[in-house]
């Protein structure tokens, strides 16, 4: 499913290895359905992929996902340049994790069900209700 947002065989490969790699052509699948654009795809693709390189990097495991976590890579994110092309910008990528746990909850990967805060779970669904 992510060959239908990314064309080189090397990024394919690259977001299809590590802890979310194993979800994220559902994750695409899903965002796809859900009717987001092309754009907003290939965005919440890179990000959940920069989540799961930075959990890789300091050895968390993806079961282990959980709000101490995300506060640790909301650090991070505030002092990143792990992409160029970003140069430590990442706007985007806390609504996009946003998607991401909804995803993984919903395949039971995450356990904890609290891990998105319940108004922001519940606006969230409304957005995307709009978006549609």
């Amino acid at each position: 499913m992510i060959s239908k947002y990314f064309n080189t065989a090397r990024t394919i490969q690259e977001f299809r290895s590590g802890s979310i790699g194993a979800h994220i052509d559902g994750f695409a699948k899903s965002l796809d359905d859900t009717g987001f654009t092309r754009h907003t795809i290939r965005g919440h693709l890179r990000a959940a992929v920069h989540l799961g390189r930075w959990m890789d990097d300091k050895g968390i495991p993806l079961g282990s996902l959980d709000r101490g976590v995300l506060k640790r890579f909301r650090r991070h994110l505030s002092q990143c340049h792990c992409d160029s092309r970003s140069k430590g910008v990442f706007r985007r990528t806390l609504s996009a994790i946003e998607h991401l746990l909804m995803h993984l909850q919903n395949l039971s990967v995450l356990q904890e069900e609290s891990i998105i805060d319940p108004p922001f779970a519940e606006i969230s669904k409304k957005f995307n209700a709009w978006m549609i």
